[in-house]
């Protein structure tokens, strides 16, 4: 007698397998890792202090080429509590002008999430230019949470606007900062 098994089963449990790696990746990147919080109290996305994974703020923009672009160590700013690099000496001088322009909304953390009330890490290539404000979204293998706010990106920015204003509130603080409408104009 041999034993088989249903058909289509292989198939059914590599997609249910993938489903449930994919929801344990975003639960432990909604986690609410907080980082460390800059001088407006709010919590910023840095990586050993750096922010937007080392890449050039100014390089998402119009004026920098429109192109996520990987900045020097050698070529850096400091601003609200976070070493930013540049591609460039123009860039981080435009930056320097203006930083609350060219500094990513909700201190770099996914949009999409902080429209949830979380803060997820980013993909520094996952990114939109929406009313002069980068943002910035998670994306992994099963997972683009850019697509997901281009459904409906009014109502997410006016979410996430809300809830960073909320973190603002709870943190105590005041304008200087980046990302929310406490901080910036939306």
């Amino acid at each position: 007698m041999r034993w088989s098994l249903p058909s289509g089963w292989m198939c059914r449990s590599a997609v249910a397998a993938c489903g449930v790696l994919a929801a344990v990746g975003m639960l432990a990147c909604a986690a609410d890792p907080a980082g460390p919080t800059g001088p407006d109290g709010l919590p910023q996305n840095l990586s050993d202090g750096v922010a937007l994974h080392g890449y050039d703020p100014v390089a998402y923009f119009p004026e920098g080429g429109r192109a996520p672009t990987p900045g020097s160590p050698q070529i850096t700013a400091e601003w609200n509590g976070a070493t930013y690099r540049f591609a460039s000496q123009e860039h981080r001088e435009l930056f320097e002008e203006r930083p609350e322009k060219y500094a990513p909304a909700y201190h770099g953390y996914c949009a999409y999430a902080v429209a949830d009330d979380a803060l997820v890490d980013v993909d520094p290539e996952s990114y939109l230019i929406q009313d002069g404000r980068l943002l910035l979204f998670y994306k992994d293998f099963f997972t683009d949470t850019r697509s997901l706010w281009g459904e409906e990106p009014d109502a997410l920015r006016e979410r996430a606007d809300g809830h960073w204003a909320e973190r603002a509130r709870r943190a105590g603080a005041s304008s200087g900062g980046s990302g929310g409408p406490a901080t910036r104009p939306g």
